[in-house]
């Protein structure tokens, strides 16, 4: 009798945190880490396959702006700002994350 050695395969996937969780044989992985997981092929041999799972952080950034009247409208993100507020936006960097940016701006009466 020969016994054939278990065949073995990884993959490597990275994520952004906004993907979690991500689906991988069946199961729900939550968390950056190594996963194993044992298959049987065709002829009821084992196969092994790795997955090396890497998650970005999310990103998140805020800043505050004080303006006069004057010097609206004034330019954000491809947006123009005509008032006082909150503004949120989203950005796409080479991770393929959506950080998020929040822009308070006060504008003075004057």
């Amino acid at each position: 009798m020969t016994v054939a050695p278990a065949v073995s395969s990884s993959e490597t996937k990275s994520l952004c945190q906004g993907q979690l969780p991500y689906q991988w044989h069946g199961r729900s992985l939550t968390q950056a880490g190594t996963y194993k997981d044992t298959l049987q092929n065709q002829v009821g041999c084992d196969s092994i396959v790795t997955l090396v799972l890497t998650v970005a952080p999310a990103v998140s950034s805020s800043e505050t702006k004080s303006l006069c009247q004057g010097q609206l409208p004034y330019q954000w993100h491809g947006r123009s700002l005509t008032q006082a507020g909150t503004y949120k936006d989203t950005l796409q960097t080479r991770w393929v994350v959506t950080p998020s940016v929040t822009l308070v701006l006060t504008v003075a009466q004057r």
